[in-house]
């Protein structure tokens, strides 16, 4: 139903890609999906499984929302939002070597989307790979440099790369575009920390509680975004 595997690369490959040749196998089922058949009766139902596959997400039914995603990418290959939806699931899941695959998948297919730049991102950071979320982030910043939420993710990737002053100009540019974005003053009060300065760190942990959020200082964790569209 789906046509053949090419059995060469596709022409005209982005430079990330191949730099990673992890991404090289990808790309080659990227090619085939993207040139296989669907009827306009598939591409509906494949919406109609993404949608419900988002309400089962929102749900906390990760498991049922990843076999529903799996509905909808079996239905229609070459349409990214179930596959960064599936990865969003997996990532749920702890399985972040499988998010990585789907997640470059939606990137392959639509690599200007900033979600999908920074998801794979987060997937990445599980893995203690962070200069390669970096980059994701990086893109996904250049592509949306209005969401504070890609810089707030970034924030951190630098922080574990021992970029301090990076972290906390990205935890800056977060709260000037979301002044009440109460995870970035707990993330940036590590870095306050880390840096010796606990009495901005005080601060930042104070804030963080007066925003209503949980009062115990817990390890940050970069978030991934689900789309609904």
């Amino acid at each position: 139903r789906y046509g053949s595997t090419p059995t060469n690369l596709p022409t005209g490959l982005p430079d990330w890609i191949m730099k990673n040749t992890n991404l090289l196998l990808l790309a080659v089922v990227a090619a085939a999906l993207v040139s296989c058949g669907t009827t306009q009766e598939d591409r509906w139902a494949a919406e109609d499984a993404t949608r419900s596959g988002f309400e089962l997400h929102q749900a906390g039914d990760y498991e049922g929302a990843l076999a529903t995603y799996t509905e909808a990418i079996q239905l229609n290959p070459p349409s990214a939002l179930p596959w960064n939806n599936r990865g969003c699931a997996r990532i749920q899941l702890g399985d972040y070597d499988g998010a990585i695959g789907d997640l470059s998948q939606a990137v392959w297919l639509k690599p200007d989307d900033p979600h999908y730049r920074n998801n794979l991102g987060v997937a990445r950071h599980h893995l203690a790979q962070y200069e390669l979320a970096l980059v994701e982030f990086d893109e996904a910043i250049s592509l949306s440099p209005e969401t504070a939420r890609f810089y707030n993710n970034r924030g951190l990737a630098r922080f574990r790369l021992n970029d301090d002053v990076g972290a906390l100009a990205d935890y800056d540019r977060a709260l000037e575009l979301e002044p009440d974005y109460a995870v970035v003053y707990r993330e940036r009060a590590m870095v306050w920390e880390a840096r010796g300065d606990l009495q901005a760190a005080e601060a930042d942990r104070d804030t963080f509680a007066r925003l209503g959020q949980e009062t115990e200082f817990t390890l940050p964790s970069v978030e991934e975004e689900v789309p609904t569209n």
